[in-house]
Formats: C-alpha cells, sequence, structure tokens
C-alpha cells in the first residue's frame, strides 16, 4: 500500500516547498524589523504573479501598497560579492503592464545568511530590462540591493513634494524639470530624482 501510494502520481511537498517558505520567513521577519512596513507575504499562495503585499506605514496607518514577490536565491549563491538571478519575466510584466497601480518589488532571499536583497520595478527599470515576450531575465544584484528600511521605502515611493494635496497623481517628472527650470526657480526640486535625461518618463507620487 505505503509503496502504491509513494510510486502513485499524487501531489506532494518537497525541498523547494520548504525553502520557499522559509525565504518568506526570513524576508517577513526582515522587513517588519524597524516596524516601519507590514509585510503580507503567502506561503504556497495562489495569486498569480506576487506572493502578496507590503504596507509602508506611517506611524501605525497604512501609507503606501506594495506588490511583492518572493524568491529563495539557489543554493551556493554568493551574495558577499555581487550576483545574477534568473528571475521569471512574469513579475517584471505585471509591472510592465501595470496590472496593479502600486510599485512592483522582487525580493530574493539568501537563507543561508539571512539577508535580503530587493529591486523596485519602476518604468524605467522595465524599459531597460526590455523583456519583450522572454521567459526569463537575468538581473544583477550588490550590496547596494540589500534591503533597508530607507531604501525600500525611498524607492517605492518616489516623492515629488510639489503641492499640499492629499491627492495622489501619476506625473511627468520631465515635463515638471522642464516647467522649473524655465521659470528659473530654485525653491522647488525633485526628492529621490534619478539622473535622466530632460525627455524621461518616470511615475512619481505627489502628495
Amino acid at each position: 500500500m505505503i509503496k502504491e501510494l509513494i510510486s502513485s502520481n499524487l501531489g506532494g511537498y518537497h525541498s523547494n516547498d520548504f525553502k520557499e517558505s522559509n525565504s518568506i520567513d526570513i524576508a517577513s521577519y526582515i522587513i517588519e524589523q524597524g516596524h516601519l512596513c507590514k509585510a503580507h507575504l503567502q506561503k504556497e499562495d495562489k495569486t498569480a504573479n506576487i506572493d502578496g503585499r507590503i504596507s509602508i506605514l506611517l506611524g501605525s496607518f497604512e501609507f503606501q501598497i506594495v506588490e511583492a514577490q518572493v524568491k529563495a536565491l539557489p543554493e551556493k549563491t554568493d551574495t558577499t560579492v555581487p550576483f545574477k538571478y534568473l528571475c521569471d519575466t512574469k513579475i517584471i510584466n505585471f509591472a510592465r503592464f501595470k496590472v496593479s497601480a502600486n510599485p512592483v518589488a522582487l525580493f530574493v532571499v539568501d537563507n543561508e545568511r539571512r539577508k535580503l536583497f530587493f529591486k523596485i520595478f519602476t518604468s524605467d527599470y522595465v524599459d531597460y530590462l526590455d523583456v519583450g515576450e522572454k521567459e526569463n531575465k537575468t538581473l544583477d544584484f550588490d550590496s547596494s540591493d540589500e534591503y533597508s528600511d530607507e531604501k525600500f521605502i525611498g524607492q517605492a515611493l518616489r516623492m515629488v513634494r510639489i503641492t499640499n494635496t492629499d491627492t495622489a497623481c501619476i506625473v511627468n517628472c520631465g515635463e515638471i524639470r522642464k516647467i522649473i527650470r524655465k521659470a528659473k526657480r530654485t525653491d522647488y526640486r525633485l526628492v529621490n530624482e534619478r539622473p535622466e535625461d530632460d525627455e524621461g518618463y518616470d511615475e512619481y507620487r505627489v502628495y
């Protein structure tokens, strides 16, 4: 009976299932350590493309949601030096086609060293990756991608503090730069701006 059961075509749990569960635990612990973010990550999730959400907090209140996917790095990946991760493009396309209006992040976990790295899929980064119809894309990681609250929150929000409105909106920062420069205004600046040409388009939330 036992031999027949083992040889039958039935679903089961394998080493990778435990590895992925462990990565969710490690990611949640690191993300929540500073009490600035709350992880809502599922094990064995059935949601297409993502494993859950990260809530960025303002005090005790949810201020911004980030859609998240968590993956365990292959064994023997040396994260003490720059490394590569072969990423399924589903999560990149999730950001590319704006399935959600929220920012999208990929977290990769070094289970052995209990370290967490992340990428925020901004529109310029997605364009740079140029996945097209590819099923996989190699992503480059280094120490600058290791998780910290400051880096994650700063990259996820990418705020432009132009007005005091409570309404979030999507703005073309290339056009805003042109207007500010033309008016020769020095009392405005783009927060967390990354260098790009005047024609560059990126998404920022304005509050």
